[in-house]
């Protein structure tokens, strides 16, 4: 793919207190065939300014690197959605700051939405080809339970499918938190929801769910070159379980339809069931378990609540 700099891209870091995960994003994207033209770290901790300085010296002379707090209460889609009203290119790439990208990364995906003309394309990401692939039989029970769409979709209840074993570009309903950029005019109305402090959870099903619904579709492609090195996870698993089954409800009650209810609920029961068996397939069976009655927790909150506005 021939480099461009037609359309702009302004890439969003959202960051707290892991500067070395941050070097090394900011590595890789001092490392693009083609250079962005500026980058956004959104600090909810507190970064160091001798590392600030560091980043300018990387980063391309072309490059404006913009370092700011966020325009609310600490949390990862308020950070994301303080980057995107900030940013002044066409195309807004946000990356989580534990993402690493290879160096072809930004040169494809200007070429995606160069080449693209349906207006109905809003964004590109990849993925970490290092994820497990869901089996055959674990496809066939995630089916069975309303878990499974195929390829990388949302269903008529909001549970989104994935799948690591494509070998050529796919239409999608969702891309992954980690790696993703939509066109700024796009974006810029369908705001990511925070209604938890920290990490937000589901919060990218709920853009791609709403973009979707108007008819809108994304790509993943298997060549866009990206790492996620996922860190221990801050909140534990009850914790994290709560906020999946509270968002879950919202989502559901935002988008899907009355007369999918029962279905949703049975899908809910399949959720807990794939969490109950995890530890079949991961060696991590407390932190499952403990997850699975955080969902139960918050399904139970949520249901016969009305759903709030998110902050945004």
């Amino acid at each position: 793919m021939a480099d461009s700099n037609t359309e702009r891209i302004s890439i969003i870091i959202a960051t707290k207190d892991r500067e070395t995960d941050l070097k090394r994003c900011i590595d890789s994207i001092s490392n693009q065939t083609t250079s962005p033209g500026e980058v956004i770290i959104v600090d909810d901790g507190n970064i160091e300014s001798e590392l600030i300085d560091s980043f300018n010296r990387e980063l391309p002379n072309e490059t404006n690197l913009i370092v700011t707090d966020s325009e609310g209460p600490p949390g990862l889609s308020v950070a994301r959605n303080t980057g995107i009203r900030a940013a002044s290119g066409e195309i807004v790439l946000t990356l989580d700051d534990d993402a690493e990208i290879g160096t072809d990364y930004l040169q494809r995906v200007q070429s995606w939405f160069r080449e693209v003309e349906d207006p109905n394309f809003v964004g590109v990401a990849g993925f970490d080809d290092r994820l497990r692939e869901v089996s055959e039989k674990e496809r066939i029970i995630r089916k069975l339970l309303l878990l499974e769409e195929g390829g990388w979709k949302i269903n008529k209840v909001g549970i989104q499918s994935r799948s690591v074993g494509i070998d050529r570009p796919t239409k999608a309903d969702w891309m992954p938190g980690y790696n993703f950029a939509y066109r700024r005019d796009v974006i810029i109305d369908h705001l990511f929801p925070q209604y938890n402090g920290g990490r937000e959870a589901l919060e990218d099903i709920a853009v791609g769910w709403e973009l979707s619904k108007e008819g809108k579709y994304c790509i993943i492609d298997p060549d866009l070159p990206v790492r996620h090195y996922d860190p221990p996870k801050q909140d534990s698993g009850y914790e994290i379980g709560v906020k999946h089954g509270q968002n879950r409800v919202r989502y559901f009650k935002k988008y899907g339809t009355t007369r999918h209810w029962p279905l949703f609920l049975w899908a809910m029961v399949g959720v807990l069931l794939l969490e109950v068996l995890a530890p079949l397939f991961t060696n991590r069976l407390y932190f499952h378990w403990t997850k699975a009655v955080g969902i139960l927790v918050g399904v139970g909150k949520k249901i016969p609540k009305k759903v709030e506005e998110p902050i945004r």
